[in-house]
């Protein structure tokens, strides 16, 4: 049942990072976009696809993605 487990989850790097990407373009919304993002890593864990460590870490990667993306695209060092 549990072969098919993977660290970090994959769906909730997605999530997060695209979440959080919008959030920082459109801030207006950011909280919208970041209860989806949380929705979408909650149901690996409820679906029994992800233990919690897996979307904790997947969330603080898709985070830092995020930032780093959004830092290197509008404050590139000028």
């Amino acid at each position: 049942m549990f072969s098919y487990i993977s660290f970090p989850s994959g769906h909730t790097i997605t999530a997060i990072s695209s979440a959080f990407a919008l959030g920082f373009i459109f801030r207006r919304y950011r909280y919208l976009f970041l209860i989806f993002g949380i929705l979408v890593a909650l149901s690996r864990v409820v679906g029994v696809n992800h233990y919690m460590s897996d979307i904790v870490f997947a969330s603080l990667l898709g985070y830092f993605v995020a930032l780093i993306i959004y830092n290197r695209m509008f404050y590139n060092g000028d």
